[in-house]
């Protein structure tokens, strides 16, 4: 067990209590029936997926480092992703980025104990989601899955203007809750921008690997599964 000298924990959401690759495969796989993209020539769901995955993923790490603004990544990652698939502009369903956030955030899948975990630390410390994901988007997520009753505040890049890895986003929210960085552990699944932003704000941290992913960088403490956080805090 870590030394029991915390009385905050920062969460990520995405990826880490919110399973973002499963709730958004689910949504993907809607779109692609509800439009009919095996008529233009995205033979399988699995096709569209893995496409969008991947631009979905470079163009997230643009918004992180300043390069894209929220607009450009919401419809540029779907218009990317069917000119990749070899899709003819004019066939591109219009309006399919828009409902994709509108399915999305509704969601319900998330990464397993995540609420019996949550349940448990919420009697012993104050909990807090700190996201680089958009303002309305992540509200929404934690309202649909269960997660929002254990939360106590929450904090996104877009309301302040300060994206993980920035020290200044974990600073914000040190002062919110009046604690000292030495009072606060952060937990989430991104070397760079939770971890990586801990570091840079004096936080502990804790990483979460659920698929055990190799990597050659200095963690305080690493986990595969949520329910290790019991035995840690």
């Amino acid at each position: 067990m870590m030394e029991l000298k915390y009385k905050h924990i920062f969460f990520d959401l995405d990826h880490t209590l919110w399973d973002f690759e499963k709730n958004s495969q689910e949504t993907l796989e809607h779109l692609y029936h509800h439009y009919g993209l095996k008529n233009f020539g995205v033979q399988h769901p699995d096709d569209f997926i893995v496409v969008y995955e991947k631009i979905n993923h470079a163009m997230w790490a643009q918004y992180n480092r300043g390069e894209i603004d929220k607009a450009t990544l919401r419809e540029k990652r779907f218009t990317d992703s069917f000119a990749a698939l070899g899709v003819n502009k004019e066939h591109i369903p219009q309006g399919i980025w828009q409902l994709y956030l509108d399915i999305c955030p509704t969601k319900t899948n998330v990464f397993p104990h995540a609420l019996e975990v949550l349940e448990y630390l919420h009697d012993r410390y104050t909990l807090s989601i700190i996201t680089n994901g958009f303002e309305e988007t992540q509200h929404r997520k934690l309202s649909h899955s269960g997660i929002a009753p254990f939360i106590n505040h929450v904090l996104t890049s877009e309301s302040i203007g300060f994206a993980k890895p920035d020290p200044r986003i974990f600073e914000h929210l040190l002062s919110t809750h009046g604690a000292g960085n030495h009072e606060a552990i952060m937990i989430g699944d991104n070397i760079e921008t939770d971890i990586g932003g801990a570091k840079a704000a004096g936080i502990d941290h804790i990483f979460f690997n659920p698929e055990k992913i190799p990597h050659s960088h200095l963690v305080q403490a690493e986990i595969h599964s949520l329910l290790q956080l019991k035995d840690l805090l």
